[in-house]
């Protein structure tokens, strides 16, 4: 019996670790190196994209151990359950990479309302566009920022996108904010 229950304990971990999906997370070191352009950014607002907006498609980067990152196309049914957003930013430092402008928006996704969410699925990013105070037990701290330092590249078309891709975006985003305040 208890080897009934050992090999039912050994393949149930096999199978879920044989189905896990490999994503595109990268040290410092890679994102830095595989980046365009990175900035420092400012959250200002999310809002559906408007026909002046560029919408970069939604496509999977597929993760292999030992081979380079490919571009794998992504089920119609999966596809189905997200959507395009546009977050627009105040552009407050570059990092590496040329950008005159102050203002940068950038294409990512998100499910749709009421989409059931993916098991394994993508590690899509949102950015809060209000500081928000965090309440912890009668002591209140100070507002946790909405600025963010992004890690972008140009696709073939020259859109920026996450170097990561947009299937798993948070990845590529880091959010900053200031160091906690002495509390004893």
């Amino acid at each position: 019996m208890r080897h009934l229950a050992l090999a039912i304990v050994v393949s149930t971990l096999l199978a879920s670790a044989a189905f896990a999906r490999l994503v595109p997370a990268r040290t410092y070191e890679e994102l830095l190196q595989e980046s365009d352009l990175i900035v420092i950014v400012h959250a200002r607002s999310t809002n559906a994209p408007n026909a002046d907006d560029t919408v970069v498609p939604l496509e999977y980067l597929s993760v292999a151990m030992g081979e380079p990152d490919t571009v794998a196309p992504l089920d119609p049914t999966e596809l189905a359950r997200f959507t395009a957003v546009i977050t627009d930013f105040d552009v407050l430092g570059v990092v590496k990479g040329k950008l005159d402008a102050k203002r940068l928006k950038i294409c990512h996704y998100r499910y749709k309302h009421g989409a059931e969410e993916l098991g394994n699925g993508p590690s899509f990013v949102s950015f809060p566009t209000e500081r928000y105070t965090e309440v912890s037990g009668d002591r209140r701290r100070g507002g946790i920022a909405n600025d963010f330092m992004l890690f972008l590249k140009y696709d073939s078309h020259r859109r920026l996108t996450f170097v990561t891709g947009q299937y798993d975006p948070e990845y590529s985003v880091k959010q900053i904010s200031s160091p906690l305040p002495n509390i004893d």
